[in-house]
């Protein structure tokens, strides 16, 4: 009987420390690991946990700059590349808080076009060079777009209630290929500081791009 008690003591003692193991294991926090979605850049709570995720070879802080001059500093995620995100801090000294996260196109001067072409997307599947028409689409309904050739032009205002209509987001559109698209008379015809709407049978012909995305926190 003694053996028994004995031996009975040595299996509990056994499938406890297999439990407490398992358990150390279960209750470790979860490891962070890159994004290809914008949205997601929310979850990250400071440059330096962006520095963890991304590599310190892919993140610095800089100006950067926006319609009309304006000046500010960011965190800019894989800088002058095609991948090149915008974000600025609720907390610019501690870089903690994200508040806004930016993603443009960049210019090409040589062929005087813009990279569309990047690893980013949305939740909602939008994307640097997503079409005025699958916009519409992905919307259900037509929206308002500024007139071209100005600092905020090509912006859409207003997604008239449509399946975009609740995302904190500002998304301008625009020509790629300016080389070629330029004297396109379409474009020239939706030029200025005037309102569009996205199935005006002229831009629709256009069919321009999405070649900037801006996110805003939620409250």
């Amino acid at each position: 009987m003694k053996y028994i008690l004995i031996l009975l003591a040595i299996v509990a003692s056994s499938c406890g420390s297999q439990t407490s193991k398992t358990t150390a294991v279960d209750n470790a926090p979860e490891k962070k690991v890159q994004t290809d979605t914008l949205d997601h850049l929310f979850n990250i709570a400071s440059e330096a946990e962006l520095i963890e995720i991304f590599g310190k070879e892919n993140v610095i802080f800089d100006t950067v700059y926006g319609a009309e001059g304006e000046e500010s500093m960011a965190t800019l995620l894989y800088p002058k590349t095609h991948n090149q995100v915008e974000i600025a801090w609720s907390n610019e000294k501690k870089r903690e808080g994200v508040v806004s996260i930016s993603h443009t196109a960049t210019y090409n001067v040589e062929n005087d076009t813009l990279g569309i072409v990047s690893r980013w997307k949305t939740v909602a599947g939008i994307k640097l060079g997503t079409t005025l028409a699958q916009l519409s689409e992905m919307n259900g309904k037509p929206f308002t777009f500024t007139g071209f050739g100005w600092d905020y032009g090509g912006t859409i205002m207003d997604f008239s209630g449509g399946k975009l209509d609740k995302l904190s987001i500002s998304i301008q559109l625009g020509i790629s290929d300016f080389l070629n698209e330029s004297g396109n008379s379409d474009y020239n015809a939706l030029m200025g500081d005037n309102e569009f709407e996205s199935n005006n049978p002229i831009a629709v012909r256009l069919n321009p791009v999405v070649i900037s995305i801006k996110f805003f926190k939620e409250y």
